[in-house]
């Protein structure tokens, strides 16, 4: 019942599994699955024995910096199993030499047990390699499946595929799937495999009715995301073009056959999310987008089509928080630009529209932000933390419009993060900031610090929170989380630590906002931290 952890790293880093003892302990030295670089990992019951055994997709070099058009080596994936006390061994038999770019589970030949499907890619420098299918006999022993071949446009490469979903995409029985491939050199269509009898598939094209076989295909798919877009009960797939001018909508007629629209994406994306993002019923779109692109946000219009969220700033927010800021049920944003420009306040029009208020805000090097009531007047303020030399600022919304007005923390002196909670039991929040550090160029590290609310009491002239005397590191902290770790009823706190090796931290309260130090967790160079019951277990 409580909640463990699984790192999946990159760069030359193993994937780390942390076991937490019931008290918010996790064990002082993790286990390291293999040697690192790896992308994605996928989480089911493979062998068949209750617990959850991992497969991990190992799809860059073992030195991504170091990769060239020479070439370099990745590794293999890997299937660990679990023996139910947390404990993961690696699979004897090795699936395949191959090294994915992503990965799915699910029972696609009917038999009750999970089998895998490895989007293979093509790392950078390196001949693609056709994706596999692997079917699971029940006890993680995996024969592999036949796979259609994908038609070819260029002799010296196999489909490279970088993302893959599964749906039922048509009327018959067994999962389907659909696979975003993407490569510069060559053109290659994303393909719609459907499950012509459990296990077996047949490669199908999406868009019969295409004027010409050229017009189907695309170069640059990075991903895909399927859910019934248009309310029509049939699977649809938002393509996600990574160097390419449109992004591709694809609405399925329940068929396995789809009529494709494009939609205009100036930006570079990268992943696509899909959820109902305005409360009307239908999927809207959340783009992730590289090289400094905004991120984007499109609102479906109940018929399949988007309308483009006009974020009214473009500029590049370090840090964001949500909440109904104006009392009208709707949820507005804070967004932190850090050294870019003034933070903004985006207030929601009730139609998912996100609205720049006029009102200024918060002018300094800000680098992060959170929400809630800090004045006890049931509505939401803002705690915003400064760049180091500037004293952090809390906004209180004082009649509960959305306006908010400026309030210094004395003896502050900025840091990298905040989290709000009750620290001493008093029923007001405090908060517990993150220090990051002092002076980035000489890389000299401050002190956590948790500030206590004095009874929500802001009057002029007066001093709303009070240091807690104890210095709580020095580290170079760069995020920091708030839970009840121990089961003692109060809030503890893991801090994320980024800078010169320091491991990250579990800092316990004893109830009254005095905290100790209970471990270590020996992961270095963190740049944020979740909670969460991963396991079930109930912590």
């Amino acid at each position: 019942g409580d909640l463990d952890a699984l790192l999946v790293n990159a760069g030359g880093s193993p994937t780390l599994v942390w076991l937490n003892d019931g008290t918010g302990t996790f064990g002082s030295v993790p286990q390291k699955l293999g040697s690192g670089s790896s992308l994605a990992a996928v989480l089911a019951d493979f062998d068949g024995d209750g617990d959850l055994d991992a497969y991990i997709a190992n799809g860059q070099p073992a030195d991504p910096a170091a990769d060239d058009a020479a070439g370099s080596t990745t590794l293999a994936d890997e299937l660990w199993l679990n023996d139910g006390a947390g404990h993961f061994d690696r699979a004897e038999r090795r699936l395949s030499d191959s090294s994915a770019q992503d990965v799915t589970a699910g029972d696609f030949d009917g038999d009750g047990d999970v089998d895998i499907y490895l989007a293979t890619g093509k790392p950078q420098g390196q001949a693609a390699t056709p994706d596999e299918l692997w079917l699971n006999a029940g006890d993680a022993t995996f024969t592999r499946g036949a796979l259609p071949r994908y038609p070819r446009n260029c002799a010296s490469f196999a489909a490279p595929a970088f993302g893959v979903a599964t749906a039922a995409l048509d009327s018959r029985p067994g999962l389907d799937i659909l696979v975003a491939n993407g490569v510069k050199e060559c053109y290659y269509p994303n393909a719609v495999l459907l499950s012509a009898n459990y296990g077996t598939f047949t490669l199908a094209d999406p868009f019969p009715n295409a004027p010409a076989p050229g017009a189907r295909d695309t170069n640059t798919a990075v991903a895909v995301a399927l859910g019934d877009i248009d309310g029509d009960g049939h699977a649809d797939a938002f393509v996600v073009e990574d160097e390419s001018a449109s992004d591709e909508l694809w609405l399925g007629h329940g068929d396995g056959t789809f009529d494709r629209k494009f939609i205009a994406s100036p930006e570079f994306t990268v992943d696509v999310a899909l959820g109902d993002l305005n409360g009307d019923g239908f999927l809207d779109a959340f783009l992730a987008n590289r090289n400094n692109g905004p991120n984007r946000v499109l609102l479906n219009r109940a018929d399949g089509r988007f309308t483009s969220q006009p974020l009214t700033t473009d500029l590049p927010g370090v840090a964001t928080a949500a909440g109904d800021l104006n009392g009208d049920g709707w949820l507005d944003a804070v967004v932190v630009n850090g050294d870019a420009a003034e933070d903004t306040i985006f207030l929601n029009d009730r139609t998912g529209r996100l609205v720049a208020s006029p009102q200024p805000f918060n002018r300094l090097l800000s680098r992060s932000v959170a929400l809630g009531d800090l004045d006890n007047d049931a509505t939401l303020d803002a705690f915003v933390v400064n760049a180091p030399g500037y004293a952090s600022r809390v906004w209180l919304n004082v009649d509960g419009s959305g306006v908010l007005s400026e309030t210094v923390v004395p003896g502050s002196d900025g840091g990298q993060d905040v989290a709000l909670g009750d620290l001493d039991g008093d029923g007001d929040l405090d908060a517990f900031v993150a220090s990051g550090e002092l002076d980035g160029a000489r890389g000299i590290a401050k002190p956590n610090s948790v500030w206590f609310n004095s009874g929500g009491a802001f009057a002029p002239n007066s001093e709303p929170f009070t240091p807690q005397s104890m210095r709580l590191g020095p580290a170079a902290s760069m995020g920091v989380a708030l839970g009840d770790l121990d089961g003692d009823g109060d809030l503890d706190a893991v801090v994320a630590n980024a800078r010169g090796g320091l491991a990250s931290e579990v800092w316990l309260n004893n109830g009254a906002g005095t905290f100790h130090r209970s471990q270590f967790l020996q992961v270095s160079d963190a740049r944020g931290v979740t909670l969460g019951d991963f396991d079930g277990d109930g912590d």
